[in-house]
């Protein structure tokens, strides 16, 4: 069922008298299967929309709290709040965190924080998951130059290959920033094997990468029970083109044959409730505040309808926005000819 909250109450927000943004624009913001967008900066703001990863994201205005306001100009219009810690950059091409043992490359996405000291970059953070465990948060520093909201060039060259090893289960491998330096970070293959490769070796000492990006890097001498894998190396190097870089948040939508009208979008074809089209033009309300428009025609579940000329919508042009609210039932339109006409014309009121 869906977990956005009802439309019956009202809340104020406003996008005025915002101060300006230590934020780049546009943003993105984490993949998640939770609604993204909110209402207003109050942390019981109610929820509006599901975001895809994908769909850029304009700040707004400064941060308010632990949001911050931005808008959204797609086929579904939209403004509201996001949470600051769910904000990310791709990275452009490959480089080095200055000031944390990571890596990126290509693609990859890095949470973003504001500015950093250092011109020309940007105070930026991440974690990864390695065989079970969660490494980081790590924070850093990257070139602004090198992130973006939109894909890496296909010719943007990919982090260096390495070869592939395992540490069994019970080892640690500790990482240092050179060879001569102390230990800045230990890895424990605590639950199982724990997957790396090395890149150099000299003096005894291997470049080690941690994880499928970002990575963990450092120097390390290798373990006894540490293995060279070469099913690894091979699984590896097959693994990016199980996903392509333009895949989108429902894979078996994009591949299902061509209808007659558009494709439903995937959170909607999942919910309950009356099919409808919905207009080009069409406004969204909350409470007494419209929060979207839609610039294209779009999908709707009805949710309830009112006697009043007005419905609860869940609905979506295409992948990047889902949004629930107030619509008024003449811009809603059954998908085909035998489907039961809803409601006709009002203006959008709050429901009484």
């Amino acid at each position: 069922m869906l977990l956005l909250s009802g439309c019956a109450a009202s809340h104020g927000s406003s996008f005025a008298a915002h101060g300006p943004s230590d934020l780049p624009s546009p943003l993105l913001i984490a993949a998640g299967d939770a609604p993204a967008l909110f209402l207003g900066a109050d942390a019981d703001s109610p929820a509006v929309a599901f975001l895809s990863s994908r769909v850029p994201l304009l700040v707004a205005g400064a941060s308010e709290g632990q949001r911050v306001p931005v808008r959204i100009d797609g086929s579904l219009r939209m403004r509201g709040y996001v949470p600051r810690d769910a904000l990310r950059l791709r990275v452009q091409r490959r480089g080095r965190l200055r000031g944390a043992p990571l890596y990126a490359g290509p693609g990859d996405l890095l949470q973003v924080l504001g500015p950093s000291a250092e011109p020309e970059r940007v105070a930026v953070r991440a974690s990864l998951e390695v065989a079970g465990q969660t490494l980081g948060p790590f924070d850093g520093t990257y070139p602004s130059i090198g992130l973006a909201a939109h894909d890496a060039p296909v010719d943007a060259e990919p982090a260096p290959p390495g070869r592939r090893y395992v540490l069994a289960a019970g080892s640690k491998l500790e990482l240092r920033e050179l060879p001569s330096s102390a230990p800045h970070a230990t890895l424990t293959a605590a639950s199982g094997p724990l997957p790396f490769e090395v890149l150099n070796e000299q003096q005894g000492f291997a470049a080690v990468r941690v994880g499928s990006g970002p990575y963990v890097i450092g120097w390390s001498q290798l373990p006894p029970d540490a293995t060279e894998s070469a099913s690894a190396a091979a699984s590896a190097s097959a693994a990016p083109s199980a996903a392509p870089a333009s895949s989108t948040i429902n894979e078996s939508a994009s591949a299902a044959p061509a209808a007659a009208e558009p494709a439903i979008p995937s959170r909607i074809a999942a919910e309950a409730g009356e099919l409808r089209r919905v207009a080009s033009g069409t406004k969204v309300a909350f409470g007494k505040q419209v929060i979207a428009v839609f610039k294209a025609p779009g999908w709707a579940r009805v949710l309830k309808s009112y006697d009043a000329g007005y419905a609860d919508v869940f609905a979506a042009v295409d992948e990047d926005v889902a949004v629930r609210g107030l619509v008024r039932t003449s811009d809603l339109s059954p998908p085909a000819s035998s489907a039961t006409p809803l409601n006709e014309t009002q203006p959008i009121a709050a429901p009484r």
